[in-house]
């Protein structure tokens, strides 16, 4: 489907009532897979984010996919993640996922003004890092960490933005990996600028793969370059990202700390051994080099 025809698709489900209690108000976000809709919980008068798959991934495990992002999110819950309030499943939209209401930018909207300061590009960096230490602490493994699924949700009194993790949906405990990460075409399961190497090659993933991909989300934040930029394509760059490193960090900001871009590259090691042992290491680390910067 199209995204236009997705578009079109989403928008005329708006001012429907969905479960007898969520009433779909507006389109907040549309993607490959589904979509986001800001709604008005009758009952308890809040507004919430209503997700649902679009109608072509009903028949590719779309919907498997979304229940099991509840339930992981559930599992994982922190204050990093988006709390899921509700399941469900409607006539005509199908499985649907009701999470808490954010206000803010992404990451990625963010980044689109530029790199970030390097003392906040290290605290996105440690509070990112916090979550995923509880995340992994219960067995799973995101996979698919990058700028769009990163939330600097609103907080009032002047405070700085709370980091979130958005979409668990292609998340899985680390015995869930291997074959589990193809898709039936054989593509990695995941984005590939962030893509571990192990994840891009179609192998065994655990809380590493994370690791690094927080490494790469860094890398574009204090460079404002995404990693392997001038490539185009996803073949293309799943060889490069098999072949070797991006250019590197030292060279894109010269007057970046040594030791900060230390820190990014360990945690973009080609070899998962040779990366931080685990999130609270590499959190620690980068909030020591960040105070050299």
């Amino acid at each position: 489907m199209a995204r236009e025809l997705r578009r079109r698709w989403a928008e005329k489900h708006v001012g429907r009532t969905v479960g007898g209690r969520y009433e779909l108000r507006r389109v907040l976000g549309l993607g490959g897979m589904g979509v986001v809709y800001e709604a008005w919980q009758e009952d308890l008068g809040r507004e919430v984010a209503l997700k649902t798959v679009l109608p072509e991934q009903l028949h590719a495990d779309g919907g498997a996919r979304l229940l099991r992002e509840a339930r992981l999110a559930a599992g994982a819950a922190g204050p990093g993640v988006v709390a899921v309030h509700d399941v469900g499943e409607d006539d005509v939209l199908g499985p649907y996922l009701v999470m808490e209401r954010l206000e803010g930018e992404s990451l990625e909207a963010r980044l689109a003004g530029g790199p970030l300061p390097v003392r906040e590009a290290a605290r996105v960096g440690g509070a990112l890092l916090e979550t995923l230490a509880a995340v992994h602490a219960v067995g799973l493994v995101h996979r698919d960490l990058k700028p769009e699924n990163v939330f600097l949700a609103a907080r009032g009194g002047g405070a700085p933005p709370r980091v979130t993790v958005l979409d668990f949906g292609v998340a899985r405990p680390p015995e869930e990996s291997g074959e589990e990460t193809l898709t039936a075409t054989g593509a990695a399961i995941g984005t590939p600028r962030y893509m571990a190497p192990e994840q891009a090659a179609g192998g065994d993933v655990d809380a590493r793969a994370d690791l690094y991909a927080v490494g790469a989300i860094l890398y574009r934040a204090l460079s404002g370059e995404k990693p392997y930029a001038a490539f185009r394509g996803r073949d293309a760059l799943l060889e490069v990202l098999r072949a070797g490193p991006p250019a590197p960090l030292g060279e894109l900001v010269p007057g970046l700390a040594s030791a900060l871009v230390g820190v990014i590259e360990r945690a973009m090691a080609r070899e998962p051994e040779a990366r931080f042992a685990d999130a609270a290491a590499f959190r620690a680390a980068l909030a020591d080099a960040a105070g050299e910067g």
